[in-house]
Parts: structure tokens; sequence; C-alpha cells
């Protein structure tokens, strides 16, 4: 989806989704509210094109996320599209209307026609980046980031493992490492998700549970997309002093002897994107722009949903995944 930049200025309301109470993803409702305004001297205001959704956007819907947005709000956490508005204070060779931007961390949902966010929000892309591929940063490519430099500080040469290859984090894991000059190998649940892991990178994939068939290959770095399920068989492939980040979990993990952990004086570290700094999101989306640019890093959209209307199925479908095994959930924001 490429579109051209546009100058017209933002209409009074738009469309926008609102959930009103926490639940499931019938709590979600297309309804006409008033477009953000520029109040600050720092605001963007975006017209989104293409919003991404995450796991975690459907754990705050439905109320038991540790952070709750107080209500009625807009889900949403990045996505992509063209500048609408900007504040007093940017200059016009910083950023313009009608720059392409992708979004990652916005002030309002992007499960809406137009998204206000702070200026340190926003990043540009070539107008040539089609937005439903840039609506597959934001959330996704700064945690892969977060988890292979800030937290395990990957080096060249290393071999490094991905469970969950296929997925959006995973898929631009697959690609940094190997920008860094990382040997990668991954999981992925379903063939075409292996297929998909090695067109991303990977030397080798298998199946989340069957790491034996990489033939005895041992692991620098390890980066966990479901931690409970995987991390107790990841540990007996670790190489000595072997750093293990974790990016998801959903319960306790079975089978782990910590013994096996000091044998090898592996460490096992969090990743919360939560945590990220001023200076690790500037850091951050500097690298991943530069990826963007040199063509290492190419977005994989997986299943995509046509319409406001459709972002619950959209929320179903990133933990469900029965349409598409692989790449990003993308909402195309209008029709």
């Amino acid at each position: 989806l490429v579109l051209m930049a546009t100058t017209s200025p933002p209409p009074p309301t738009m469309s926008a989704v609102l959930v009103r109470e926490f639940g499931d993803s019938s709590r979600m409702n297309v309804e006409h509210v008033t477009v953000p305004e520029v109040t600050s001297n720092t605001h963007v205001l975006v017209k989104v094109l293409c919003a991404g959704v995450n796991p975690v956007d459907t754990y705050i819907r439905t109320g038991t996320y540790a952070i709750k947005p107080t209500l009625p709000y807009t889900p949403g956490k990045d996505g992509a599209g063209i500048v609408a508005s900007v504040g007093k204070d940017i200059e016009e060779s910083d950023l313009k209307v009608g720059d392409h931007v992708y979004i990652d961390g916005p002030s309002s949902g992007t499960l809406a026609q137009f998204c206000l966010c702070d200026r340190s929000a926003v990043f540009k892309i070539d107008d040539g980046v089609p937005f439903d591929q840039a609506a597959c940063l934001g959330v996704p490519s700064s945690t892969a980031y977060r988890a292979l430099f800030t937290r395990c500080r990957i080096e060249s040469g290393e071999s490094v493992l991905i469970h969950g290859a296929a997925g959006a984090c995973g898929t631009v894991c697959v690609q940094l490492a190997k920008r860094h000059g990382c040997v990668v190998y991954g999981t992925a649940s379903t063939e075409e998700g292996r297929k998909c892991a090695l067109q991303a990178g990977c030397k080798a994939v298998s199946a989340h549970d069957d790491l034996g068939s990489l033939n005895g290959v041992v692991f620098d770095v390890a980066i966990e997309m479901l931690a409970n399920a995987t991390i107790a068989d990841t540990i007996q492939h670790l190489a000595p002093g072997a750093r293990v980040g974790v990016v998801g979990n959903r319960g306790l993990a079975d089978g782990v002897n910590m013994r096996d952990l000091m044998s090898r004086e592996a460490c096992v570290m969090g990743v919360m994107l939560g945590k990220s700094t001023a200076a690790d999101r500037l850091e951050t989306n500097k690298a991943i722009q530069s990826a963007l640019q040199d063509t290492s890093l190419k977005p994989v959209v997986g299943a995509s949903f046509e319409g406001l209307q459709k972002a619950g199925e959209a929320h179903d479908e990133v933990i469900a995944k029965r349409a598409c095994t692989y790449g990003r959930v993308v909402v195309h924001v209008e029709q």
C-alpha cells in the first residue's frame, strides 16, 4: 500500500476503535470521535493508513495487564501513515506535512484515522516503503533491537537462536542479527513459518521442540518468545557463558533445572520494552531506519484486515494465528 502524500487539513471528526470496558474483542467498537488536536509545540498528527497489532494490545484490552489505560481508550501502539500537522517547534527540515512515517509509542491509539504523537515517536521512511510493511516496525522492531543489542549484547560471529523466528518480532530479530554478522538459527511451529524464517535469514530452522535436529549446534545467545514452553530445552543447547533474553512468557516454565544454567555460567534476563529510556529509543530507531535504508531489514506482513471494523478479528488473530502463522498482523485503517 503506497499512497501519494496529501496536505489537506484534517477533518473535525474521525472514525476510531474505542474500548469502553475491559473484556474480549467484542468490546472493540468503531465510533465517531473528535480528531486529536496539536496542542503542544512538539506534537505531530499522523493520518494513519495501517496499524500494527501486538499480543500485548490484547492483554491490555482484557484489563489483565499490569498497566491499564483510562476507559474509554483507543488501542494501538504502532502503525504507519502520513504527517497531517506538526507543532510550531518542529522545523520543516526535520519533519513536515506530507512526510511518510512509522509510529512507535503514540500519545493516542493507532486504530483510528488520525493519531497524535510526540515528535520522538514518529520516524520518517522513504516514500517507496509500503505502509503495511512500515506498520510492522514499532513494537516488534524495538523489542527485537532491545533483546539483541541492549540486553543480550550480541557480537559478530556468535551463534544466535530465535524462538518464534517467523513472527513479527522474530523475523526482525533474524534480520538484525544476520546484519550484525551472527549465524542465526530459528524455530517455527509450521512449515510455512519455517520457510518464512529461512527467507528472513536463518541458516537452519527446526520445530520449537526439536533443537536436537540442528546437528548439535550450541548457542551463544537465545531469544525466547514463549519462554514457559521452550526455555527448558533451550538451556540444554547453550554454549558456556550464553545469554538468554525472555521477550514473552505466559506461565510457569516446567522442567527448568537451575544447575544446567550454573554449569554453563549462562544468564537469563528479561526484556521489557517499557523500560527503554529516551536514549534507548533514539538509538533503536536510528538502527532500524538504517537497516531499512540498506534493505537488510524487510518487514514481513502476515495476516491483513481491511477496515477498522475488522480490528477485533485482528486482535483474535494475533493470539490464535488461524489465518497466518508468520509475520505481522496489520489493520488497513481505510477499506
